[in-house]
């Protein structure tokens, strides 16, 4: 994720920019935001595989047992647990197609699931849309160093298939502190370019913004001003450089933790209101009301909801996947992130 000098040029055609301009010209700054001298195109061996980071279910875990004992304090939460019981998992597709909470067929949802290195590659992506995915969010890099390493196969693997079984896909990156955040944005579209880039059918790019691991976040050193200034940053590189408006993941739980250790009177979250927001909230799974804990009461555009989906096929049942909500039809998913069909 890096550079000024790529402005916004969008290039015609299938993909929004050229592989091979870009990967050249991101190599030219350095993590400062310094121009340096040309290099050779980049290749896989200027990633290192991501393998000790913290999965997204492990965070999920966490924030939902803290909810948990929350709700366990008080009658109220204990009355609230008996009514809304955690659902154990999510089964596509029977659970797309019917919900049995409320005892009636389900419709004007989109259902989507998030992939990464902890994902058995065992999974099968073409059996997906019959099973009710209509996305996948796959991640790509963490920092400037860090690579996902089922992000190639998995991204092209989507991208090859006919159009009877294709689904969705978007790429998205995990922000760490301390780093350059526009760099990070620039190692990000790098790397993705070296898999094939950007479709105009693809999502667009996200950022993944939450603590960065169980045992210790080192995002609870900087105050909310300063984690919004680095998200702003890599948000507006990647809109500058590919001409796409990119998407915001994250928590309240998270944040409000970071505001409250900070003593923050003013929300600095408003700052990011032109981008949309995937939200993540596993504390009741109220799929009855479908209203999940966002920040400052805005409306949610993805609501990962679950960390233990499962498929009927295509993947191990013993193996668990994140799964995301859209609320609204096909074609109001489709104007929402701006893909065709």
């Amino acid at each position: 994720m890096k550079l000024a000098s790529l402005g916004g040029t969008v290039i015609a055609g299938a993909v929004l920019f050229s592989p091979a301009s870009y990967s050249q010209s991101a190599q030219t700054e350095s993590t400062a935001g310094g121009r340096g001298p040309p290099a050779t195109a980049l290749t896989e061996s200027d990633w290192v595989p991501l393998s000790t980071d913290a999965s997204r279910a492990v965070l999920f875990a966490s924030m939902k047992a803290a909810k948990l004992a929350k709700l366990r304090s008080t009658q109220a939460g204990q009355q609230q647990l008996q009514a809304f019981p955690f659902k154990g998992y999510f089964v596509f597709p029977d659970d797309v197609n019917y919900d049995d909470i409320a005892n009636r067929p389900r419709n004007g949802y989109l259902f989507g699931i998030d992939v990464s290195h902890y994902t058995d590659p065992k999974l099968d992506f073409r059996v997906l849309k019959q099973q009710g995915v209509d996305w996948v969010y796959l991640k790509a890099t963490q920092g400037t160093s860090f690579k996902d390493g089922n992000f190639g196969n998995f991204w092209e693997t989507l991208g090859a298939l006919d159009a009877s079984r294709a689904v969705y896909r978007g790429a998205y990156h995990f922000l760490v502190p301390g780093v350059d955040a526009k760099a990070q944005a620039d190692r990000f579209l790098a790397y993705v370019n070296l898999h094939g880039g950007l479709r105009k059918a693809d999502l667009p790019p996200c950022v993944d913004l939450e603590m960065t691991s169980q045992s210790h976040d080192d995002w609870q050193a900087y105050d909310p001003d300063a984690i919004v200034d680095a998200t702003l940053a890599w948000l507006k590189r990647i809109e500058e450089t590919t001409g796409r408006k990119p998407m915001v993941y994250t928590l309240r739980s998270w944040w409000d933790a970071i505001r409250k250790k900070h003593g923050a009177t003013a929300d600095a979250f408003t700052r990011l209101s032109d981008y949309k927001i995937w939200i993540a909230d596993a504390s009741l799974n109220d799929r009855l009301n479908e209203k999940p804990a966002v920040i400052l009461n805005r409306d949610w555009d993805l609501w990962q909801f679950s960390s233990t989906s499962r498929l009927t096929n295509g993947y191990p049942r013993d193996q668990s996947l994140d799964a995301s909500v859209f609320k609204g039809s096909m074609d109001d998913f489709r104007r929402s992130f701006g893909v065709g069909q």
